[in-house]
């Protein structure tokens, strides 16, 4: 059972399983964020398989533990990242840590970002604990409204067990979007039981930057008095999109007649990151950034925005009002 703890220390605990991009660990520090600032004497523990999660800031009062890292690659189908191990072994490891976290921290609220049932599976167990020994504590699925094509999630939560863990396990599930907009109950088939436990908290207004604009140009010193941003998120499948922007600039008959900032990305790979370099040298309006901490400062600066359509991003972009350019994912 937990312990008796004064109302006002509560306890939440985050699960985000974070495979290939960022979004999923942003949206989590963005809420954490929230809740430090409604009550700064909560205590948050994110467990997260992000391969970054050492490069961003976290609130006070907030730690984290990093799970081994996997990445997908294919339909439902998943590797280590860099551990020499099966999946299946690494999966059950991510496991172990997510239900040792929840048994030893007990919080007063866990909530699961995105995946009901986590990677193949690996938070269930958290949650069948917390449900079985620390039933007063609150179990919530945090949800984006658009996760997928509607019969495409249908499919795989039928085969995840997502719809008995709605029924079943989970106190609330908190849909990141609005009804009007997206029916996630009728979209998706929840029953009855499962829709009483819905609410939607409309889309998270990303956090401004610490930064001002002028301090932002300043500080990449612009040749023009017009910025362009050209982002593919963490960087794993933007390759295509910075060669597309590089060849633009070269081709333009033009001069050019305004800055351009590449953000690469954490997760790019070696190769990717050399040919990022290289588009430096289209001239002296080309900048080029490897992995921005302060995206929102770089993206708030700018006059359009060249974006991959993360979720994430496009979140970011709609609350800073940037106008922009989104080029969908399509693998």
């Amino acid at each position: 059972m937990s312990e008796s703890r004064a109302p006002s220390d509560p306890r939440v605990m985050f699960y985000c399983h974070d495979t290939y991009g960022l979004g999923h660990l942003r949206r989590t520090l963005t809420l954490a964020q929230g809740l430090r600032n409604r009550t700064p004497a909560m205590s948050q523990l994110i467990v997260t398989g992000s391969p970054v999660a050492q490069s961003f800031p976290y609130p006070e009062g907030a730690d984290y533990i990093k799970l081994p890292s996997v990445v997908k690659v294919g339909s439902g189908r998943y590797e280590s990242r860099t551990i020499r191990a099966p999946f299946a072994q690494i999966r059950d490891l991510r496991a172990d840590i997510v239900t040792s976290a929840a048994r030893h921290f007990r919080p007063d609220v866990l909530v699961v970002d995105h995946a009901p049932a986590g990677l193949k599976g690996e938070v269930v167990p958290a949650l069948r604990h917390m449900k079985r020994e620390s039933p007063e504590s609150r179990l919530v699925l945090g949800l984006r409204d658009v996760v997928d094509e509607a019969s495409h999630v249908r499919e795989t939560w039928r085969r995840e067990g997502a719809y008995e863990l709605f029924d079943e396990i989970y106190d609330r599930i908190l849909v990141y979007g609005d009804r009007t907009v997206y029916d996630v109950v009728a979209e998706y088939g929840l029953s009855r039981r499962a829709a009483a436990k819905v609410r939607y908290g409309g889309y998270l207004r990303r956090p401004a930057s610490q930064r001002s604009s002028d301090e932002v140009r300043a500080e990449l010193g612009l040749r023009t008095d017009r910025l362009v941003v050209v982002t593919a998120g963490g960087g794993g499948g933007g390759r295509h999109l910075f060669r597309a922007m590089g060849e633009a600039l070269r081709r333009r008959t033009r001069p050019v007649d305004f800055d351009c900032l590449l953000v690469g990305g954490p997760l790019m790979s070696e190769d990717d990151r050399a040919s990022l370099q290289e588009l430096a040298a289209v001239g002296a309006h080309v900048h080029v950034l490897d992995f921005a901490k302060d995206m929102a400062g770089y993206l708030a600066a700018a006059d359009a925005v060249v974006s991959m359509g993360g979720y994430n991003t496009v979140c970011e972009l709609l609350s800073l009002e940037r106008p922009s350019l989104i080029v969908p994912r399509v693998t």
